[in-house]
């Protein structure tokens, strides 16, 4: 399933991805603008990544 995501609020790229991160103690997700690399921190769930990327303040 593909989710839409909004865009790049500092540069309006529409192609932003899903960064799945290992680590020690399991993974954690980013969302990532693939033109300028604005992204979201690491969080312990997709869906979490997703909302911090949704939630974020327009700039625009």
């Amino acid at each position: 399933m593909e989710i839409k995501l909004k865009s790049c609020p500092f540069c309006g790229c529409q192609e932003i991805f899903h960064a799945e991160i290992p680590t020690k103690k399991g993974r954690t997700y980013k969302i990532i603008c693939s033109h300028c690399g604005a992204m979201t921190g690491r969080k312990k769930t997709e869906e979490k990544a997703i909302a911090a990327w949704e939630k974020r303040y327009d700039m625009k």
